[in-house]
């Protein structure tokens, strides 16, 4: 095989008329066709750019929500609770009283974070 051989089936857009053309959309906005889009209309090259950038972002996002959701149960269930015969609740990993400060500053840390997130700090 040489350089610059294309391998495989392109993606087409076939239109009302019958026209065929291989097309691939943009996948974000660095891409060339994104500041070079004069005629704006549903489904041109800027719009998909920017659509294809929203959905990458939408699933990072939601990536690291869900990283944090389970960071944060993982240390609940190691600092978690029990309520030791003389009163109180006691965490059963560090031995201190309970919320402990691993288990509340993962708490605030994550509450803090998702906070930042939402007015475009972090």
């Amino acid at each position: 095989m040489t350089g610059g051989t294309l391998v495989g089936p392109l993606p087409v857009l076939r239109f009302w008329d019958g026209t065929v053309i291989a097309y691939t959309p943009p996948s974000n906005t660095l891409d060339i066709r994104y500041p070079a889009c004069s005629e704006h209309h549903p489904a041109c090259d800027c719009r998909e750019a920017e659509w294809a950038e929203q959905r990458q972002e939408w699933r990072a996002t939601a990536g690291e929500h869900r990283q944090r959701s389970e960071a944060l149960d993982a240390i609940g269930k190691l600092h978690r609770s029990f309520l030791p015969p003389y009163g109180g609740r006691i965490c059963a990993e560090c031995h201190k009283e309970w919320p402990c400060p691993t288990f509340t500053l993962a708490a605030e840390t994550s509450w803090l974070l998702a906070l930042m997130e939402r007015q475009g700090e972090a």
